[in-house]
């Protein structure tokens, strides 16, 4: 499902998987389908291990809400 995973980051740029708790608690809107990702109602979505992909699959960082 992931498309390109590197695309627009700088080695810099670190990426930060989510649990599911926190996903759940900041997009309780979203659904966990059968394999595992929470979809969110606008077809982004975080896969099984908590990393953020947008609706194409490009892997995405993930910025915590405070």
């Amino acid at each position: 499902m992931p498309g390109n995973l590197s695309a627009g980051f700088s080695r810099s740029e670190k990426l930060v998987a989510m649990s599911k708790e926190e996903i759940m608690k900041q997009h309780p809107d979203g659904k966990e389908d059968e394999d595992g990702f929470y979809v969110l109602k606008d077809g982004d979505f975080f896969d099984p291990f908590g990393f953020y992909f947008d609706v194409d699959g490009d892997r995405k960082s993930t910025r915590l809400n405070s």
